[in-house]
């Protein structure tokens, strides 16, 4: 990676697995890190990993932030900004599959549409004036899962299904819609924010998989055929995110992954953009109708179209 030094990231989900990886390159390369946690308790632990890597705690510092809230989002953005101005780096790389309990979150929203995709949305959004102040990137973390999405226009919530398989792998798609959306506004009204999709592939050691849906889900199943010895380890999954934030060699709107056998695992390449979001129709309704149910249009400068 480049030199990062006086660059200012925030990576949310943080605390464990890819985003930690995540953090600590950015970190490694020099850059101030805000881990955007919703556990401070487990945020300062990562917090103490890595200054037991680097011996630097200048580089990281822990901001309370949960994406199933808007509120807490806007309370965390308000924060950033007036404490640091301007931002170089958002990795939106936290997320959710199939969690047990609760479906919904605070505001209503299907868990993996509210926490994956608007909670990722409204948290770009509301730090636009500080990406704004200077050349900026932002990385939106996908899944090979976003290949198996539809976007449900006419049931965003999934009311019936709330918390499955499809509604995770339509969040993921969203995700790419998102950055690839970002990106196209960005270039024609000049906000100087370079957006760019990213996925990992399979990891074999990340926590939402062990968190969500348990150890009989299709997730599971999958990590068990392929196995520890199989799978990649966080760093190395972690390597397209950092890839996409951090190379001289990336532009806007591409998409990035593991260029080994079914983009499973193995350095980084060009990922194929699913087929499902080539569509500048579906992404500008997506984009939309985000602004409105996070209420952020006038941030985002969005029309109002369909509903939810």
């Amino acid at each position: 990676m480049p030199s990062l030094k006086g660059k200012v990231a925030v990576v949310t989900g943080s605390n464990s697995g890819i985003g930690f990886e995540t953090a600590l390159g950015l970190s490694s390369a020099g850059a101030t890190v805000i881990l955007a946690v919703r556990n401070t308790t487990k945020g300062e632990e990562a917090k103490r990993r890595i200054y037991d890597k680097l011996k630097n705690h200048s580089l990281v510092q822990v901001m309370e932030m949960d994406l199933c809230s808007l509120d807490s989002i806007k309370k965390f953005s308000s924060v950033f900004i007036e404490k640091f101005g301007a931002l170089d780096i958002l990795i939106n790389n936290a997320g959710v599959m199939m969690p047990s309990g609760n479906r919904l979150t605070e505001d209503g929203f299907e868990i993996h549409l509210g926490t994956n995709h608007l909670g990722h949305f409204a948290l770009t959004a509301r730090l636009l004036p500080a990406l704004r102040k200077r050349p900026s990137r932002v990385v939106t973390v996908s899944s090979l899962a976003a290949q198996q999405g539809i976007i449900h226009f006419e049931d965003l919530n999934l009311k019936n299904r709330p918390g499955t398989w499809g509604a995770y792998a339509q969040s993921k798609l969203a995700n790419v819609l998102f950055a690839i959306e970002l990106n196209r506004r960005s270039e024609e009204k000049h906000w100087g924010v370079e957006s760019i999709g990213a996925h990992p592939g399979l990891c074999s050691s990340t926590e939402i998989v062990r968190n969500g849906p348990g150890e009989n889900s299709l997730p599971s199943r999958l990590q068990n055929i392929f196995g520890n010895f199989t799978l990649p380890p966080a760093e190395e999954s972690a390597i397209p995110i950092l890839y996409a934030a951090t190379s001289n060699e990336v532009k806007g709107g591409e998409y990035y992954g593991p260029e080994g056998f079914w983009e499973i695992r193995d350095g980084v390449a060009k990922s194929k953009i699913p087929k499902r979001a080539s569509s500048k129709l579906v992404a500008e309704r997506l984009w939309n109708i985000s602004a409105k149910l996070t209420d952020t249009q006038h941030a985002t400068e969005s029309v109002r179209l369909g509903t939810i």
